[in-house]
Parts: C-alpha cells; sequence; structure tokens
C-alpha cells in the first residue's frame, strides 16, 4: 500500500518571535539616549494614544504606512511575501531588521555595555511575558509610530 511520503521539516518560525523580541523590539529604546525625556514621552504617549483610538480597520493601513516610510522598499517585498505567506513575510523583515536595520541602532558610537543590557533585559521581559507584536496590532503600531516621529525629531 501507499503511503504519503512525511512532510519535510519546517523552520522554526515560533523561533523568530524569539528573536523578534529579544532583539528586534528593543531597538527603539535607542531613542532614550538621543532625544531628550519630555519630548521622547510626549512623542510615544501621543503615537501609542492615537492607535489605540483609529478603527480597527485602519491599523493596519497605518503601521504599513509608517513603517514604509521607516524602512523604505523593504516593506513593499514584505508586503508581497504576506500575500503568500505571513511567515515568509515575517521571516524577509527579521532578515532586513538584523543585516540592515538594527547595526545602525545597536552599532551606534554612544551604545554602551550597560545600554545593551538594559535592551537585553527588556527583550527577555517581552520573551517571558511572551509578547507578541502581531498579536497587539494597536500597540505595535503605536510604538513603531513613536519610533517614527522621534527620528523625525533628530
Amino acid at each position: 500500500m501507499w503511503t504519503c511520503p512525511a512532510a519535510p521539516p519546517q523552520i522554526p518560525f515560533v523561533a523568530m518571535d524569539v528573536v523578534i523580541n529579544v532583539a528586534v523590539c528593543p531597538h527603539g529604546l535607542t531613542d532614550l539616549w538621543v532625544l531628550p525625556t519630555p519630548a521622547l514621552v510626549a512623542v510615544y504617549v501621543v503615537s501609542v494614544a492615537a492607535a489605540a483610538t483609529m478603527p480597527e480597520g485602519a491599523v493596519l493601513a497605518v503601521f504599513l504606512a509608517v513603517s514604509a516610510h521607516h524602512l523604505g522598499a523593504v516593506v513593499a517585498v514584505v508586503a508581497l511575501a504576506g500575500l503568500f505567506s505571513a511567515d515568509a513575510a515575517k521571516a524577509i523583515l527579521l532578515a532586513h531588521m538584523l543585516a540592515d536595520h538594527l547595526p545602525a541602532h545597536y552599532g551606534a558610537t554612544d551604545m554602551t555595555w550597560e545600554r545593551a543590557a538594559l535592551l537585553l533585559a527588556v527583550g527577555a521581559a517581552l520573551e517571558v511575558a511572551a509578547f507578541r507584536p502581531l498579536l497587539w496590532p494597536r500597540l505595535t503600531t503605536g510604538l513603531v509610530a513613536g519610533h517614527v516621529m522621534a527620528g523625525e525629531l533628530l
């Protein structure tokens, strides 16, 4: 009797969430040592409050627009991949963040061991809390918008 061959092993996409929590999510905190605290707090509070009050149907569009402004053409590639597979889109975005975007933040001249430890601790706390950015679209959109607005203030 013929049987269907076993499925090929899958890339552990759940492990990508760990990398996203530990390395990607905390990178916005690098704004802390670039902007004055009152300006930074105001920018993030306004962004998160705006995202919290926006209609549900607008959240994804705003997230994509803000991300496109921040990351450029990579967002178009990620969006196209997302038409076929959310996991593929996440993998492409993560690869870009690790190869191009994060080194600009983590490799800055004002990065110290103490600051790196703070970012790692925040990332570890996000992972322990099982934070998943895509499951919290309003908060994630607000934080990304805050990070982009902070960059515009520099």
